[in-house]
């Protein structure tokens, strides 16, 4: 199932619930959520009513956007796949995602995900970014000794 053929019925009211209580969680309005690169309020409206049976791939994005989802969450919702981290994990930006671990290595896939979706300034990533590189070669360092 992808974004343009019709989904069932249940994959509609799936994601009109989930995006109605993603709003609950939030304590915000559908004009909010446009407002933070969500998708117009009339267009959560017909999603929150399940009036419609797909959406484009731009708009998902939107919604995830608005939502501080994770990319994909929105299909995954759809899909009736387990949600990839709780809501409130995604929206809170000082929350440490659980990250899957295989073989002592995290999945490289997940991290650029989640920090892709991190909604904050670029500049606070390459903050980020920084911290872990000097943290990494200051590890790399002590092995080496």
């Amino acid at each position: 199932m992808d974004e343009t053929e019709a989904w069932p019925e249940d994959a509609v009211k799936r994601l009109a619930q989930a995006v109605r209580d993603r709003r609950d969680e939030l304590d915000v309005t559908q004009t909010e959520v446009s407002g933070k690169g969500g998708p117009s309020p009339a267009t959560l409206s017909l999603i929150e009513s399940a009036a419609r049976y797909s959406y484009s791939r731009s708009t998902l994005r939107k919604l995830e956007k608005g939502l501080h989802w994770p990319a994909g969450e929105a299909m995954r919702i759809v899909r009736g796949e387990t949600a990839s981290t709780s809501p409130a994990a995604a929206d809170d930006t000082s929350a440490v995602r659980r990250v899957p671990i295989e073989t002592g290595r995290p999945d490289v896939r997940a991290v650029v995900e989640t920090f892709a979706a991190w909604d904050a300034p670029p500049k606070d990533k390459l903050q980020v970014l920084q911290k872990l590189l000097e943290q990494a070669i200051s590890e790399m360092s002590n092995e080496a000794d």
